[in-house]
């Protein structure tokens, strides 16, 4: 009688093959969460670095012959016309959506004159998630510096 030969995985090789990549995803999983909360934090610094030069480039513009800003609000910034968020020219807000893992501080408007686009005040805004910071920098002649 010939003897027959089997090939194949044992039940031992296929577990240990498993165990391998659930040990290699273990191992990744905090760098990739890492990485993407990064990537969230330097995005959301990024569109709020745009939408500070948009407001400020309206009001050197002088669009409107009024002044131009930005507030920071819970889940959104409002990009507004007017010398203050509460006296604004409501029908020209642009509302952009903020990440909720993101937190800003401080988070009071701000405001760029018209024609010098001077802020009505330099700040800077800080924003945080669970494990990094990035910073905004606006001085008192308008630089925004990040």
């Amino acid at each position: 009688m010939a003897k027959s030969e089997k090939s194949g995985f044992t039940i031992f090789e296929i577990i240990f093959v498993m165990g391998f990549f659930v040990f290699l995803g273990a191992i990744s999983l905090p760098f990739s969460i890492d990485a993407y909360q990064h990537y969230i934090l330097s995005t959301e610094t990024q569109m709020m670095v745009s939408i500070l030069r948009r407001a400020q480039d309206m009001a050197m513009a002088n669009k409107y012959e009024d002044s131009f800003g930005i507030s920071i609000q819970e889940n959104q910034y409002v990009l507004f016309r007017g010398t203050s968020y509460l006296s604004r020219t409501i029908s020209f807000d642009e509302i952009y959506p903020k990440a909720k893992s993101i937190a800003i501080a401080p988070s009071n408007d701000i405001v760029f004159e018209s024609v010098s686009g001077g802020p009505d005040e330099a700040v800077m805004l800080t924003f945080s998630n669970t494990n990094s910071s990035q910073k905004i920098d606006i001085n008192s002649q308008g630089a925004i510096n990040w």
